[in-house]
């Protein structure tokens, strides 16, 4: 055995995966490597690696899963934005958390109502990094070294990487089923975020009456805020899938889109209120009385609308334009979103 286990591995590849960014995943990862590397595998034994390397994989979606499913009682969408944290390899806990090993212990607990965002959105990334670590990294590891040394060793491994993957399909099933779920929680929380901004759109009403300012040339300030505010966010998930990219684009998209359409319909409806209630007192008016500046409060406010509903549209075109090379797709549920914003009364 110990001729195998210091047989030479240059016939067979190296165990190396993407760089990932949460603690646990790397020493996760690192502890594979240890498995399957040359000082330490031995080949007579390679059904008790094998073993272990499941029980591994399947401890470390179980760390994943408690923290997605853990209940801390807080608010699930109010948290921080993921500014805080130094750079590098994120930490989910301040205890630095690890998958369930043999020392006993949580390992890094951790609870996703209360992580940064930024954090939220790293162990997006390592969910997708390790389901193709696994699969194009360990498992034509592992059939190498049993094909190597042509002993039985994994039943079913010798057939290559492909009957690896095979065998290694449950932990895989859990880490693709906690993928969806991730990108809706970072969906959820971003759109929760930016949808404080849009509290201010009722403000807008007070902030033009009786007011002989000119008409407004630039979007509000609350549209810029939270157009700088998803630039950030989404800076965060620069190393997720295109894929992934876009389906939070359009989720938090469509959501904040359509909540914005509403909020700009109430209060065209208040607009619009006030407006005839002053149109019938001009009318009542002595002839050569002074004209109420309050009459053209309503033209300012739905020029300011404009310029706001015209910045929303061209954010999220061009960011879908950026991440999917394409406009968003008329039948897609932010494409119709945005066509209802073209059909907001913006022009009386």
């Amino acid at each position: 055995s110990s001729s195998s286990s210091s047989s030479s591995s240059s016939s067979s590849p190296s165990v190396l995966s993407p760089p990932f960014l949460i603690s646990a995943s790397v020493v996760f990862w690192e502890h594979m490597q240890k498995c399957w590397s040359e000082h330490v595998w031995v080949g007579e034994l390679s059904t008790k690696f094998f073993e272990f390397s499941l029980r591994l994989l399947h401890r470390y979606c179980q760390w994943f899963e408690d923290g997605m499913f853990a209940s801390s009682g807080q608010d699930t969408e109010g948290e921080d934005d993921g500014d805080s944290g130094a750079a590098g390899t994120a930490t989910v806990s301040t205890t630095a958390p690890t998958p369930n090993g043999g020392g006993g212990g949580n390992g890094g607990s951790w609870n996703s109502s209360s992580v940064p965002f930024k954090v939220l959105v790293f162990l997006l990334v390592d969910v997708g990094r390790m389901d193709k670590a696994v699969r194009e990294c360990l498992a034509p590891a592992i059939a190498a070294r049993v094909q190597l040394h042509q002993v039985p060793g994994v039943t079913g491994a010798e057939g290559g990487a492909a009957s690896v993957v095979a065998l290694l399909a449950s932990p895989l099933s859990r880490l693709n089923k906690l993928h969806p779920i991730l990108v809706e929680r970072v969906a959820s929380i971003l759109t929760h975020k930016c949808g404080a901004f849009l509290q201010a759109i009722p403000k807008i009403k007070s902030s033009f009456r009786m007011n002989t300012s000119f008409a407004p040339d630039k979007p509000s300030n609350y549209v810029e805020e939270m157009v700088s505010h998803l630039i950030n966010s989404l800076q965060f998930g620069a190393d997720l899938p295109a894929a992934d990219r876009s389906t939070i684009l359009a989720l938090v998209g469509t959501k904040l889109l359509s909540r914005f359409t509403s909020a700009v319909e109430e209060l065209l409806d208040v607009v619009d209120k006030t407006e005839q209630s002053l149109k019938r007192l001009q009318k009542g008016a002595k002839k050569g009385a002074s004209t109420n500046p309050a009459l053209f409060d309503s033209q300012k406010i739905r020029a300011q609308l404009v310029l706001d509903t015209n910045k929303l549209k061209e954010f999220f075109v061009e960011q879908c334009a950026f991440v999917e090379n394409e406009e968003p797709q008329a039948t897609s549920p932010l494409g119709q979103a945005l066509q209802r914003l073209d059909r907001l009364p913006l022009i009386a």
